[in-house]
């Protein structure tokens, strides 16, 4: 997966020492992305040669007096192994996003991105762009008719909604929750694959054990576009059973329940239906563990 640069936040006034901290926490949070599948951020065309705290891109190694050897190599590292320029036909300059109704400083990256309903990624150099949403205009083709619209911006590592932001609900809802509960199977294993997730693990206690589950399991349920059901999960728990539940608000018009399987060492959801009746099991990957209903797994709706 790949992901557009909020191409308006790059730009760094005064000297890039001096704002260090917006290059490194772009790092971490590039770090953090790749988590999630996230291999490439896309740059403008010529992004090697724009300024950035008076020096370009491309010459930030050479030049930059003030930076000690570790900051340089900081910068190259992006260019190399994180940042990508966007392709002569990557991005569509009739179809933008601007802040101002006027589109006095349009932005095609931000138009692809809220068509795309995928985030941004951006620099932290100005403070207006420390947000986790851009509210603007959008103009898809010429002369057609303007829209308010939003795109989503991921800016630090530290969200806690990183798997939701990523998840494209517009392809979430092309999605039958019943038959492809975990579609999203390339976030999935990326994100598995970065955690060393093991299916043959063993947990040191059954506290340790849940605790596990329901943390990645929590994340790989979001990035499928499930929403955490809090009412459906208090009640269904007691002192000897403990009950996450997701239900299928982004998908198509069909209410289905996802509950965390908590007694397998492996990742496993139990799948219900709008009555809370029990459907079948699955695994992380998608594939039916048990397609025999259980009525110990049903849930009370």
């Amino acid at each position: 997966m790949e992901l557009l640069l909020n191409d308006q936040s790059y730009q760094c006034n005064g000297k890039l020492c001096e704002h260090w901290e917006a290059i490194s926490c772009f790092g971490i949070l590039a770090d953090r992305l790749k988590e999630y599948g996230v291999d490439k951020i896309v740059c403008p065309q010529g992004y090697k040669s724009l300024p950035l705290g008076g020096v370009a891109w491309k010459d930030c190694y050479l030049q930059m007096e003030e930076l000690n050897d570790d900051q340089r190599m900081e910068i190259v590292t992006l260019m190399d192994s994180t940042l990508r320029e966007a392709r002569p036909d990557e991005l569509d300059a009739d179809t933008v996003f601007c802040e101002e109704a006027d589109f006095s400083n349009p932005s095609a990256a931000l138009g692809k991105a809220c068509t795309d309903d995928r985030p941004v990624v951006s620099f932290t150099f100005r403070e207006v762009d420390k947000r986790d949403t851009i509210e603007g205009f959008l103009r898809a083709g010429t002369g057609k008719k303007v829209q308010k619209a939003t795109v989503k911006n991921l800016y630090r590592a530290e969200t806690g909604q990183m798997a939701v932001c990523l998840t494209s609900l517009k392809e979430c809802k092309r999605k039958n929750p019943e038959k492809e509960p975990l579609w999203n199977q390339e976030m999935v294993t990326k994100y598995l694959s970065r955690i060393g997730h093991e299916d043959n693990r063993h947990s040191a206690s059954t506290e340790e054990k849940q605790a596990y589950l329901i943390e990645h399991a929590t994340q790989i349920a979001l990035m499928n576009g499930w929403c955490l059901h809090t009412r459906l999960s208090r009640i269904n728990s007691n002192n000897e059973q403990k009950r996450v539940i997701f239900y299928s608000k982004a998908f198509k018009n069909t209410a289905t329940y996802l509950c965390i399987d908590l007694e397998h060492e492996d990742i496993r959801f139990e799948l219900c239906d709008y009555a809370g009746r029990h459907l079948k099991e699955i695994k992380h990957n998608g594939q039916t563990t048990d397609a025999t209903p259980q009525r110990s797994h049903n849930i009370r709706v």
